[in-house]
């Protein structure tokens, strides 16, 4: 029994040792860089070089010449054979920063290399070919293109374009000699569709043609601007209706008035986006109130268009004719006149003892008009100091519900005594 047990402890101990073992190895071959059998190299070839910064030599009129630069490198490293065998080159990046570059002429610069997986990481990094980066930098030339542009597309019959506008009518170019000598000119193509209704704007992009007119890859060139804006104006001529604003008051309305405008109409070119639903003109204001009641009156209006707009007719002023269709007066006579903020300690007498209150209106609104419609009242409210007769003016107001307007100004006369001390509005009472 005894014996048994030995054998299962001694079969156990077998298998934890080998576990141990095969987990030492395992870690060794992934991660181990401490040297010994375990550890492998790999080479691996031809990996590109990222120039990093070319933007800032630019600014400085320098470029990065592709002759007698290095373009790519070969790096070995060394690590577990397991590690190494999941690297690629597409896991390594190797780059050059060239933003302390300052003059032109030949340098040699470090490599930057990094991993895509930080496992990589645990590699060692034994030798690059070559052991440095040999950098070919140059002055750049300059030379100013102009850009042109091809318009496709028609216009819609009713509407024209207007002069073609560029953000920019030239672009620079920087390179070598040789190859921006090559370039005559920068093209944009401005495509406004089949019959085009409103003005296009588009961002369009620059292609560089020879003197011969034939595109030039411009791969070693480095333009100013890679695309420019493009606006074409599309116009529409358009008749716009003259109409004017009235403004209106009790007894003066709207669809009573007789109105002409002269001209009625101006024809005006504008952009067609801010006339497609512009079809009248409003030239200014007239106040009913202002209106003679009785015959007809002229008015003059400038007209004004917004600048972007040509006034094709070259109309400044409009006559507005104007008259009213059914108006008529009566005078109502009102007797009962309401004092408020009468003074204190006073009396007031009134001397007028009738008003006679103008209205006007349709005639059969103004036919209704009584005067229990009417209401007038003084109001003594600057007059508490006041003894004597003076002249007070009064408001007139129409009580119904009737469209009538009330034209005058009224006032009424009126003697305001002192109370006797003595004086009592209470009724005297009979003795006991």
């Amino acid at each position: 029994m005894e014996n048994n047990q030995n054998k299962n402890k001694k079969g156990v101990y077998i298998l934890l040792s080998i576990f141990i073992a095969s987990a030492i190895w395992f870690f060794v071959d992934e991660y181990g860089n401490n040297g010994g059998p375990y550890l492998q190299e790999k080479t691996v070839e031809d990996i590109p070089i990222e120039y990093r910064y070319e933007n800032i030599l630019l600014d400085r009129d320098l470029m990065v010449l592709e002759e007698g630069t290095t373009a790519t490198i070969d790096l070995t490293l060394e690590g577990g054979r397991r590690l190494l065998s999941r690297l690629d080159r597409s896991d390594i990046q190797v780059t050059v920063d060239l933003s302390a570059i300052a003059a032109p002429g030949i340098q040699n610069l470090s490599y930057k290399i990094s991993f895509s997986n930080n496992r990589f990481n645990n590699l060692t990094r034994k030798t690059t070919s070559p052991g440095y980066a040999t950098v070919n930098i140059s002055e750049l030339n300059k030379k100013t293109v102009d850009i042109r542009c091809e318009l496709v597309g028609n216009v819609a019959d009713g509407y024209s374009a207007g002069a073609l506008q560029l953000e920019q009518t030239t672009v620079d170019i920087r390179g070598l000699d040789a190859d921006i000598e090559a370039i005559s000119y920068a093209k944009v193509t401005l495509d406004i569709g089949k019959d085009a209704m409103e003005t296009v704007s588009r961002e369009l992009t620059c292609q560089f043609y020879d003197r011969n007119d034939n595109l030039v890859d411009i791969a070693k060139i480095h333009p100013s601007a890679d695309a420019v804006l493009v606006t074409l104006p599309i116009y529409v001529t358009k008749d716009l209706t003259l109409e004017i604003d009235l403004l209106e008051s009790a007894g003066l309305r709207a669809d009573n008035m007789n109105i002409s405008i002269e001209p009625a109409a101006i024809t005006v070119t504008g952009d067609a986006i801010e006339l497609r639903n512009v079809e009248r003109i409003t030239i200014g204001e007239l106040d009913l109130l202002t209106v003679p009641k009785n015959g007809i009156s002229t008015h003059s209006f400038s007209v004004s268009i917004p600048e972007t707009w040509q006034n094709v007719n070259n109309v400044t002023r409009a006559t507005i004719t104007v008259s009213f269709k059914d108006m008529v007066f009566a005078k109502i006579p009102v007797k009962e006149i309401t004092y408020i903020n009468q003074p204190e300690g006073k009396e007031i007498y009134p001397i007028t003892q009738e008003l006679m209150i103008s209205v006007y209106g349709k005639r059969a609104d103004v036919e209704t008009i009584v005067p229990e419609r009417l209401s007038v009242t003084a109001d003594f409210r600057d007059f508490s100091g006041a003894s004597g007769i003076y002249t007070v003016p009064v408001t007139a107001e129409i009580a119904s519900g009737k469209d009538v307007g009330i034209s005058g100004k009224y006032e009424i006369k009126v003697d305001i005594q002192e109370l006797d001390p003595g004086f009592s509005l209470e009724p005297d009472l009979p003795a006991e």
